[in-house]
Formats: structure tokens, sequence, C-alpha cells
């Protein structure tokens, strides 16, 4: 059983207009839905569904954009991380490096890389 409450159709429909609102955040070359933050805040599972299938969509306060909720990103270390976790991982031993030679001679690069 559902906890939520009914919204009477005005306010679906208010809801859905304002959904389909477009942002005009001037740094995107595609426009992405806009959606109030109380309306964000009244169906937030909807609104992770919609991100889910790979939606963003732009969060207004008082018309203004105030956030943009889409697919986590790729995240990025930075050099100074990188250091660090290459430093702190085990070293590899000499057998390792002679094993690494010999899989490299083993392989052969194509005779004809573009093949017609």
């Amino acid at each position: 059983m559902s906890n939520r409450r009914p919204q009477p159709h005005c306010l679906r429909a208010a809801a859905a207009a304002k959904a389909d609102a477009k942002s005009d955040l001037s740094d995107r070359l595609e426009s992405v839905p806009r959606l109030s933050a109380t309306d964000a805040a009244r169906s937030f599972s909807e609104l992770l569904n919609r991100v889910l299938d790979g939606e963003e969509i732009e969060i207004t306060r008082a018309g203004a954009p105030v956030a943009v909720i889409g697919p986590p990103r790729a995240r990025f270390l930075s050099a100074d991380r990188f250091r660090e976790l290459v430093a702190s991982a085990p070293r590899v031993d000499d057998e390792f490096a002679v094993d690494l030679a010999a899989i490299r001679r083993e392989v052969e690069a194509p005779r004809e890389p573009w093949p017609s």
C-alpha cells in the first residue's frame, strides 16, 4: 500500500506542464527538462527513475536554476592521488618483467593493419 497522497487531476497536469519546461542555461547545447524544487521533492521517486533512464533534469527555485540532477559521471583521479596509488602498489619483481617481455615477443603485429 502506498503512503503517497493521490494528486488531484489539476495538480498532476500542472506538475506535468512544469516538468516539460525546458532549461534556458546558456552553456548547454541541448535543452534539459526543468522542474521546480517543490515538484522535484513531491515526485522524487519518479525523478530518480527518469535519471536512471539517462535523463538530466534541471531543478529550479523561484524560477532560477539551482541544480542539475543526472546520471553519475565518470570520476577522475587527480595527478597527486594517482601518484599515491602507484607508489602504494606492490612492486613487480624481475620475473614479471621477463614474462612480460616474452609475451610481447609472442604477440605479432598484424602484417596489414588495414585489410581491404
